[in-house]
C-alpha cells in the first residue's frame, strides 16, 4: 500500500469497491501530511461484510479442530511474512517508535500460534445425572460451540496486537469476524486480512470495515452479529453496548491505573520506570501509569527523581530505533 492509497473494505476475501461512499483523510502524526484516505463504511457496506461473514461461518462451522489449527498456523506464517510492512505502517500512521513497532509486529504471529497450540486442549465436561433417581446410569455432556459472527472494534494504540487478540481466539472457536479498526489502525488491519487470505484461511472469515464511530455503531447493531468485543474508551463502550442491545458483549475500556511507591523502595528505579510507563504512547494506552501514589516521607525525593527521569526521555523521529523511550 502506498502513502496515497485509499483503504477499501475487505469483504469475503477481497477489497470491496465502494463508489458512493465518503472518504476521510488520515493524517500522519509525524509530518502532518495526508497518509491515506479511508472509506467511511455505510450501512450497505457493513451489511455486506456481516452477511459474508455469516455465510462463511455457516459453511465452516463444522470444520474439525485439526483444520482450524491448520488455518491458524497458516495465518501466523502469513502475518510473519508482512512484518516489515506492519512496522512501516505503525511508524508512519501511528507514530509509534521503531522498537515498539517491531515488538508489536512480532507478537502477532506468536499469539496466533499460542491459540493454535491451546485449541486441541479445549474440551467440554461430562456430568453425572444421578442426583435424581431418574438419572441413574445416565450422564450429560457439554461442548463448546461458536457464536457465529463476532464484531471486533479495535483501538489505535495497539492496532496489530489488539486485533490479533480478538481475531485469533474467535477463529479458533469457529467464528467469523468483522473488524472495525480505529482509523489509524485501518492499514495494518487490511494488510493482515489480505495476508491471512493468501495464507489459505477461507474468505469471509476475516472481514474489515473501515470507518469511524458511525460504522462501529452500525456493526454493533447488525442483527446477524452475535457477539461484540471492543477495546476503547468507557464512553465508546457505553455507546456500543447500547447499540448492541442484548448481544454478548466483552469490552476492555478506560482505566485509572494507580502505582504505589513506598518509602523504602528504590526510588530512582521507580521514578525511571514510572516516567517511561507514564509517557510512552503519550500515555494513551491501558498499561500507562495514570496515577502515582507516593508514601509521604518519600514524596519530595521521588518527585525530583521523577521529573529528572521524564526529562531524559528521548523524543524524536520514530523511524530511528534510538529515538524511543529512554529505558
Amino acid at each position: 500500500m502506498t502513502a496515497a492509497s485509499r483503504h477499501l473494505p475487505w469483504i469475503g476475501g477481497a477489497a470491496e469497491v465502494a463508489p458512493d461512499t465518503a472518504y476521510s483523510p488520515l493524517v500522519s502524526p509525524i509530518d502532518e501530511t495526508v497518509a491515506s484516505e479511508i472509506v467511511e463504511s455505510d450501512a450497505a457496506v457493513v451489511d455486506a461484510a456481516v452477511r459474508h461473514a455469516h455465510a462463511a461461518y455457516v459453511k465452516h462451522q463444522h470444520e474439525t479442530v485439526a483444520k482450524r489449527v491448520e488455518w491458524l498456523m497458516a495465518a501466523a506464517g502469513a502475518i510473519d511474512k508482512i512484518e516489515a510492512e506492519l512496522i512501516r505502517s505503525l511508524i508512519r500512521i501511528i507514530g509509534k517508535p521503531r522498537r515498539a513497532s517491531t515488538f508489536e509486529a512480532k507478537r502477532a504471529g506468536a499469539f496466533i500460534r499460542a491459540c493454535a497450540a491451546q485449541l486441541p486442549h479445549l474440551g467440554g465436561e461430562v456430568l453425572p445425572l444421578d442426583a435424581m433417581a431418574a438419572g441413574a446410569g445416565r450422564f450429560g455432556f457439554t461442548t463448546r460451540v461458536p457464536y457465529g459472527v463476532v464484531a471486533a472494534v479495535t483501538p489505535f494504540n495497539g492496532p496489530v496486537n489488539l486485533l490479533v487478540q480478538k481475531l485469533a481466539p474467535a477463529l479458533a472457536m469457529g467464528n467469523a469476524v468483522v473488524v472495525k479498526p480505529s482509523p489509524p489502525g485501518t492499514e495494518v488491519a487490511l494488510l493482515m486480512a489480505e495476508a491471512v487470505k493468501k495464507g489459505g484461511v477461507p474468505g469471509g472469515l476475516f472481514n474489515v470495515v473501515p470507518g469511524g464511530r458511525k460504522t462501529a455503531l452500525l456493526l454493533a447493531a447488525h442483527p446477524l452479529v452475535a457477539a461484540i468485543t471492543a477495546t476503547g474508551s468507557t464512553a465508546a463502550g457505553h455507546e456500543l453496548a447500547r447499540a448492541a442491545g442484548a448481544k454478548r458483549f466483552v469490552a476492555e475500556l478506560g482505566s485509572n491505573a494507580a502505582n504505589i511507591v513506598c518509602a523504602d523502595a528504590d526510588l530512582a528505579d521507580a521514578a525511571t520506570r514510572l516516567a517511561g510507563a507514564a509517557f510512552e504512547a503519550s500515555g494513551q494506552q491501558c498499561i500507562s501509569a495514570q496515577r502515582v501514589i507516593v508514601e509521604r516521607g518519600a514524596y519530595e525525593k521521588f518527585l525530583d527523581l521523577f521529573v529528572a527521569a521524564a526529562k531524559k526521555l528521548k523524543v524524536g523521529d520514530p523511524k530511528i530505533r534510538q529515538s524511543t523511550w529512554g529505558r
